[in-house]
């Protein structure tokens, strides 16, 4: 009966409770309804006489609705499922068993609910007669929910790569948020496992920060003193190296900066204008040629690696954490301050790349950009300090502490730069670009050709051969392995515009190619090669300076040119009476998947201007 005095009472919603830890004791002693905006969900009287319910929101709506209060009301959520009928009844049990396996509700959430009354009498749902006008509507919301479901256990057992795929479309269903709130328990839960270099107090964290920042200086100089020696490279065996890991670290790179996104909502908040501002310059603020996001996407076409979404699951996992983070901030606000954290202190990995990138010829600007605006003095590290101790509850903070650094510890999780860097084989590399090419040609080629007794075709049929096939290739001297490429008739045949197979394979895909015929037969491709080309002014700058000059194609006396959907944007905001309706506007279109668009670059600058009057 605690749900249906509840409901009689429709309490005010009050203030936003501790979450998690916090929350769970809220609910210890208030009851498992702490919180609840409960005439969100009663619609009006109850009819006397009836024939078969179905609820006005979508159901997994409705639990949506409920989880984005900060889990508050999850269990009434549930209740709420409850259908008087057979095939409903087993349907909310279901996704009741759903929602508790990602946290959402508690087991037996509707537990207590009188078998006497029906919960669609209780939260006075409107009833639908056979033949009404309102059936086939709700009814399609119905579908909706089941879809909604589906795609929510589908997503919690597939891959990292399809929920990050999910999670960065523009208009996300229901299921991809919360499959994105159960990948971040479990993300969490093996965090906490993982050490943690953050000190043990708040107070201690601007020392911390100053000491990291010394730190990883330091040992810059001490790289610096060994290659001044003659020590070889630390990371990059050579230019196809550099780029295999520009190319791998390209899931994370797409969505730099993602993590903020869901903080943009506090903007009346000026406690979170540090934050706000660091994730405006993520995107350049407005500008395509600052844009981090755009900026890397050139960086990879100028090397031809543009073509990078086949890669290995664990490639996405930071991806998939910063996304969750950016659909899920209500819920995870003391952990994206923690990621920030960690995500924006000056590591040692960044400035040895940008040295050895510009060694290589590759242009560095991306990664020198990052040196310079994640500073300690007034940079993103210097706010994300700032952010977590303006946040801080007053009083006892150490549940709030410990969340921040559980969240600092996601950082940890996945594959980060320096470890795709140390599973570079160069051989490994080039089987595996054969072994995907070998889906497209197989039956294109002709049968004059035999190479170690068989045919191209009989060679590309199975997958496993391709490292054989690679062997009969150097026996029969269509591959001169340590030998300058072009010495090659494989070689030959992929190389230049008149070549028989022009086109078949990408830039990179020819550089790895090309260095792997050129290398020693035992060499792997390792890290520690001390070849490259060495230079002040790195060519690798000209192809990025040409695309910022195109960038420049897009201004027309000083404005941006507005595409139609900018001038659709703008003409929606005419409509809007609040500016908090407008600012909401412009937050939409400033998601990871569009702030590097046309319309999200102008949102980007409309909501830089107007938040300069908060």
């Amino acid at each position: 009966m605690q749900v249906e005095r509840a409901v009689q009472r429709r309490r005010p919603h009050p203030a936003a409770p501790a979450i998690g830890v916090g929350e769970q004791h809220a609910r210890r002693l208030h009851g498992p309804h702490h919180g609840v905006r409960h005439d969100a969900l009663a619609k009006g009287p109850a009819p006397a006489e009836h024939t078969r319910y179905v609820p006005r929101p979508s159901v997994l709506r409705a639990a949506v609705h409920a989880f984005d209060r900060e889990r508050r009301g999850a269990g009434v959520a549930m209740a709420c499922l409850r259908q008087r009928n057979g095939q409903g009844e087993q349907f909310a049990l279901r996704l009741e068993q759903v929602l508790h396996r990602f946290g959402v509700v508690g087991r037996h959430a509707h537990s207590h609910i009188s078998k006497r009354q029906t919960v669609a009498q209780r939260l006075r749902y409107p009833v639908i007669r056979p033949g009404s006008c309102g059936a086939p509507r709700l009814r399609n919301r119905m579908i909706e929910t089941l879809a909604d479901m589906a795609a929510l256990e589908t997503l919690s057992n597939s891959p990292a790569r399809h929920l990050y795929e999910q999670l960065y479309r523009p208009h996300r269903h229901a299921g991809a948020r919360l499959a994105g709130i159960g990948y971040l328990r479990e993300a969490l839960a093996r965090a906490e496992a993982l050490p943690c270099e953050l000190p043990d107090t708040l107070a201690a964290l601007p020392a911390w920060m100053l000491a990291h920042h010394r730190n990883a200086l330091a040992r810059y100089a001490g790289y610096l003193e060994e290659r001044r020696t003659g020590a070889p490279r630390r990371y990059f065996s050579g230019r196809a190296h550099a780029l295999y890991a520009l190319r791998n670290v390209a899931p994370t790179k797409a969505v730099d900066g993602a993590w903020l996104y869901g903080l943009l909502m506090h903007w009346p908040d000026r406690r979170y204008h540090g934050l706000i501002r660091t994730y405006l310059e993520e995107l350049g603020d407005g500008d395509p040629a600052a844009n981090h996001v755009a900026m890397y996407a050139r960086l990879l076409a100028t090397q031809g690696c543009e073509h990078w979404q086949d890669q290995d699951d664990a490639h996405y996992e930071q991806g998939v954490i910063q996304l969750a983070l950016a659909n899920n901030a209500a819920t995870f606000t003391p952990e994206i301050l923690g990621f920030n954290l960690g995500y924006e202190q000056l590591p040692l990995h960044l400035l040895i790349t940008s040295y050895e990138l510009r060694e290589l010829g590759i242009d560095p600007y991306y990664f020198t950009v990052h040196i310079t605006v994640d500073n300690g003095d007034t940079g993103h590290a210097r706010k994300a300090i700032e952010a977590v101790l303006d946040n801080a509850p007053l009083g006892d903070a150490g549940d709030y502490w410990r969340r921040v650094r559980n969240g600092y510890r996601l950082n940890a999780l996945g594959m980060g730069t320096t470890d795709i860097i140390a599973g570079f084989s160069l051989e490994s590399e080039v089987v595996r670009i054969l072994k995907r090419k070998s889906k497209a040609g197989r039956g294109a080629h002709s049968d004059y050709c035999r190479i170690g007794g068989r045919h191209v075709n009989d060679w590309l049929q199975n997958e496993a051969d391709i490292t054989t096939f690679l062997a009969a290739l150097q026996k029969a001297r269509w591959i001169r392995r340590g030998e300058p490429a072009e010495a090659s008739r494989f070689w030959r045949l992929i190389d230049g515009p008149g070549a028989d197979m022009f086109g078949v394979f990408t830039p990179y895909e020819q550089t790895l190619i090309r260095e792997w015929i050129e290398s020693r037969p035992n060499a792997d491709g390792g890290a520690g090669s001390a070849s490259g080309v060495r230079c002040d002014d790195p060519p690798g700058r000209a192809p990025a300076s040409r695309a910022r000059a195109m960038d420049a194609t897009l201004r027309r006396g000083g404005e941006w040119v507005a595409d139609d959907e900018v001038a659709r944007l703008q003409a929606h905001l005419a409509t809007r009476t609040t500016g908090e309706q407008c600012m909401q506007s412009l937050i939409a279109h400033m998601a990871p998947a569009l702030h590097h668009t046309p319309v999200g670059l102008w949102a980007t600058r409309e909501f830089a201007r107007r938040l300069a009057f908060v």
